[in-house]
Order: structure tokens, then C-alpha cells, then sequence
């Protein structure tokens, strides 16, 4: 089965026809962000490289790693230990994929969040 009709088939949107790092790469050249990924399998850090990975997240630490240099860092951690009950939907980056700004009971109030949706289970 080709890639295009395996996507296709799982109801997700086509590949991009054109190589979108360099966009994405003057993007984030011209507007700083920090990328920071929460993930509660350890196997998903076998996926990046190059991006510190915290095992631990204390406040200290967050920012410290909110400081560092670099575009973004790897939070290993159960993500129900964020205590979100109620979030604010800001928008999609792309098709599925949802903008959270985090609710005032949260760990973290006001935070906001790109959520990938992961297996569960």
C-alpha cells in the first residue's frame, strides 16, 4: 500500500508536496519560540534528537530549560499530573491538531499547548 492511500485510508490529510522546514525554520529564526514537548512514553524521545530530554519537572527546572538556548526541549511525564480540567481551544496548526490554552486549575495556568494525539490505553 502506498503512503498516499495509507494515509488516506487512516483519514488523515495527504503529505505536504513541498519540504516545509526552511519555512519553518525562518519562522522560528524571526519569531523565537520555544518548542516543548510532554510525553509519558519513554520511547518518543527516540524520535527527536539534539533537544534536551527533562525526566523531572519542577519549576527549577522548567525554567531552566525555559532559558536555555535552543528551540525547545522534551518533558518525559505522565501529562495527567498537569491537573487540566477545563482548557480554552485557541485554534488548530494544522487539521487535528488543537491549540490549548491550559485553565486557571491547572499546574501550569495559561499555558498554552499544541496537542499531537498519542495512543492511549
Amino acid at each position: 500500500m502506498s503512503t498516499s492511500a495509507l494515509l488516506q485510508d487512516l483519514g488523515l490529510p495527504p503529505q505536504w508536496r513541498e519540504n516545509l522546514l526552511p519555512a519553518i525554520r525562518a519562522h522560528l529564526a524571526a519569531h523565537p519560540t520555544k518548542v516543548v514537548v510532554l510525553d509519558d512514553d519513554l520511547t518518543g524521545t527516540q524520535t527527536v534528537d539534539n533537544i534536551p530530554v527533562l525526566t523531572e519537572w519542577s519549576r527549577e527546572s522548567l525554567a531552566a530549560a525555559l532559558r536555555a538556548p535552543g528551540t525547545g526541549f522534551y518533558i518525559l511525564a505522565n501529562s495527567r499530573a498537569l491537573g487540566v480540567r477545563r482548557v480554552l481551544v485557541r485554534g488548530q496548526v494544522l487539521p487535528g491538531i488543537p491549540v490549548w490554552q491550559l485553565g486557571p486549575e491547572s499546574r501550569f495556568p495559561g499555558m498554552n499547548c499544541i496537542v499531537f494525539a498519542g495512543k492511549e490505553g
